[in-house]
C-alpha cells in the first residue's frame, strides 16, 4: 500500500458490521460508509467480484489506525515501561494514569481502545475469510490468488489476536461469522477462551500466512504483511510461550534466506525516516500518511486516522508532546555514552542535536520560553536540575511534518535486528551462547557501530539480549511486553504483581456481557 495509494486504501473502504461486532464497538466504530454495502452484506451479495475481495481486505487494516491503537494512544505502554514519562502538556486523566500503573478497567484510552480496535479487525478479517473462500471460480479464477488473499486476512486475524492476549490473557475465540440468530447466547455472550486456544489459533493462522503469502509486493500493494513477516510474528508467538527450539527454528528460516532476504540497514537511524519506510530491514510496518481530515475531529470519517500522532516533539510547534524521555530511560542509556553514541543519537535527542532545519530541545531562550508556556519543559520533581530531553525515534524531523499533528511516519512493528535478536535469544535458551547466538547479537552490535561480545555464559548472554534490546528498541514500545515475559515486571515503576501482568478487561464489556470476567487483581 505505497503512500500516495493510502487514500484509495483507507478513505474508500468496505466496513463489514455484524451484530457480533456491535459487541465490541459502538455503532460509530462501524464505518458503513454506503448503505448499498450494508444491502448487499445482509443478502450475502457483497463478494461478487476480486475487486470486492481486495475492499475487503484493505477494510481489515483500518483498526490500527484508530486514535486507541498505534495512531496515537498505543504510546502509554511506553509509559507503563517506564522509558517514557508523562509531562504536565496534557489535561486527559485518562493518559495520566498509565505512568505507575494508576488504571483501573474502566480508564480510557489504551485499554477500551485497543480491545475495540482489534475486534473490529477481527470481525472483518473474518468476513473477508468467509466471503473470499465462497466465491466460486467464475468470481474468482485464480485459485493461487484466492488463497493468498484468505491467507492475507488470517495474518491480519492472527495479528489482531496477538495483540489480545499479550495485553488482557486469554479472550473470546471468534473465527466464523455470525449468523444472525440473536437466540444464541454463546455467539452474542461469548466465554473467554485460554491463552493456551488463543495462542493456537495464532500459530494456524501465521502457518497459513507463511505458506501462502508472497515474500514481496510491488507498488501499490507494498506494506502488506510478506510470507516473511508471517513466519517472524509466528517465531514471535513462540518465543512468547516459551517454545525456544520452534522460535529458533523459525527465525532460522528467514536468517538463512528461505523468505525475502532480510539485511540491516547500513546506518541506524534511517531506518526510522521518511525514505527509510519499507526498506530492506522492515519485516512489517503499520503504514500513515498524513494531510487528511482534521487532528481532534470525531473519527466518524476514516480520513482523520491516517496520520500518526506519535511526534510528541518534531512537530514544532505543532504536536502533543506529551511523552518526553523518563529519567530511567535516559540513566540507562547514559551508561554507555560514547560507545552506543549514533543509537542514543537517534533515540532521543540532546540539545546541540539537530535534524532537519531545527533543534528539538535548543537553549534558545525564545524556544525555551514557548515550550514552558505550553507545560513541557518542567523538572523532575526528584531532581529539579535533570534534563528534560525529546523523543527523536518515530518523529522524523521538521521537514517530514504534514501539518497539524499531521505526522506521516509509519510505525515499524518489526525490523530485522528484532528478528536477529529473538533468534539469538531462543537459540541461547536451547544451546547456550552457541556461534549462531553471537553472530546474530553482533550482527546487530556492529550495525550500531559498538565491539561484539564473546565468551559469555548462557545466562550473561541473556543480560546481553535484555540490555541490547533496549538499546536497540527503545520507544518502538517492545520493553513492556519484553519484562512481562521475562518475569522482570517489577522494573516497571508502579508495577504490581499479580496484577499488572495483564491489563484490565474494558469495564464496558464486563457489564454488558455477564460470561466475561474480570482479570485478578481488577
Amino acid at each position: 500500500m505505497r503512500k500516495h495509494n493510502k487514500a484509495v486504501s483507507t478513505i474508500l473502504k468496505l466496513s463489514i458490521c455484524t451484530f457480533v461486532a456491535l459487541l465490541f464497538t459502538r455503532c460509530g466504530d462501524s464505518y458503513l460508509e454506503d448503505a448499498l454495502v450494508a444491502t448487499q452484506l445482509e443478502d450475502g451479495n457483497f463478494f461478487a467480484s476480486q475487486e470486492d475481495a481486495v475492499s475487503a481486505l484493505n477494510a481489515t487494516y483500518d483498526p490500527f489506525h484508530s486514535g486507541g491503537y498505534f495512531k496515537y494512544h498505543y504510546i502509554s505502554i511506553g509509559h507503563m515501561a517506564g522509558d517514557t514519562r508523562q509531562t504536565d502538556g496534557t489535561t486527559q486523566p485518562a493518559e495520566q494514569a498509565y505512568p505507575g500503573f494508576k488504571f483501573n478497567a474502566g480508564t480510557g484510552h489504551l485499554i477500551p481502545g485497543v480491545w475495540r480496535a482489534c475486534y473490529l479487525g477481527i470481525q472483518r478479517a473474518n468476513n473477508s475469510i468467509a466471503g473470499i473462500t465462497d466465491m466460486d471460480d467464475v468470481l474468482f479464477s485464480n485459485p493461487e490468488l484466492k488463497q493468498q488473499y484468505i491467507a492475507e486476512a488470517r495474518f491480519l486475524r492472527a495479528f489482531y489476536y496477538f495483540e489480545l492476549v499479550r495485553l488482557y490473557g486469554g479472550v473470546p475465540l471468534i473465527t466464523e461469522v455470525f449468523d444472525g440468530d440473536i437466540t444464541n447466547e454463546t455467539a452474542i455472550f461469548p466465554t473467554r477462551n485460554s491463552v493456551e486456544e488463543v495462542y493456537a489459533q495464532i500459530e494456524s493462522d501465521f502457518m497459513a500466512g507463511a505458506d501462502n503469502l508472497p515474500n514481496s509486493y510491488s507498488d501499490a500493494d507494498i506494506g502488506r504483511p510478506t510470507a516473511g513477516a508471517a513466519q517472524a510474528f509466528l517465531g514471535k508467538a513462540y518465543l512468547y510461550q516459551k517454545k525456544y527450539a520452534q522460535a529458533r527454528d523459525a527465525f532460522k528460516s528467514i536468517i538463512d534466506g528461505n523468505f525475502a532476504t532480510y539485511v540491516l540497514t547500513e546506518n541506524f537511524g534511517e531506518t526510522f525516516t521518511l525514505a527509510g519506510e519499507n526498506n530492506a530491514e522492515s519485516v512489517f510496518e503499520i503504514q500513515f500518511q498524513s494531510g487528511f481530515g482534521t487532528a481532534f475531529a470525531v473519527p466518524v470519517n476514516e480520513a482523520n486516522w491516517i496520520a500518526n500522532w506519535f511526534n510528541p516533539t518534531a512537530q514544532f510547534p505543532f504536536g502533543f508532546r506529551n511523552s518526553v524521555p523518563s529519567k530511567q530511560a535516559i540513566e540507562f542509556f547514559e551508561q554507555y555514552p560514547e560507545e552506543d553514541a549514533e543509537r542514543r543519537f537517534y533515540t532521543y535527542a540532546k540539545p546541540g542535536d539537530t535534524w532537519g532545519r531545527w533543534d528539538p530541545v535548543a537553549e534558545d531562550p525564545v524556544a525555551a520560553q514557548q515550550w514552558r508556556a505550553r507545560n513541557i519543559l518542567v523538572p523532575y520533581p526528584d531532581d529539579p536540575d535533570f534534563q528534560l530531553l525529546a523523543i527523536r525515534k518515530h518523529s522524523g524531523g521538521f521537514e517530514e511534518r504534514g501539518g497539524f499533528n499531521q505526522n506521516p511516519n509509519n510505525h515499524r512493528v518489526m525490523r530485522y535486528s528484532d528478528v536477529l535478536l529473538m533468534f539469538a535469544e531462543a537459540e541461547n535458551e536451547v544451546n547456550g551462547p552457541s556461534g549462531d547466538a553471537y553472530n546474530a547479537i553482533n550482527m546487530v552490535r556492529q550495525r550500531a557501530g559498538v565491539p561484539v561480545v564473546s565468551g559469555l555464559s548462557k545466562e550473561e548472554f541473556f543480560e546481553q539480549i535484555v540490555v541490547e534490546r533496549r538499546l536497540e528498541f527503545m520507544y518502538e514500545f517492545h520493553r513492556y511486553f519484553d519484562l512481562l515475559r521475562w518475569g522482570r515486571g517489577d522494573e516497571m515503576p508502579g508495577f504490581v504483581a499479580n496484577k499488572n501482568e495483564l491489563l484490565p478487561i474494558p469495564a464496558a464489556q464486563v457489564t454488558n456481557n455477564p460470561n466475561l470476567n474480570q482479570n485478578p487483581g481488577y
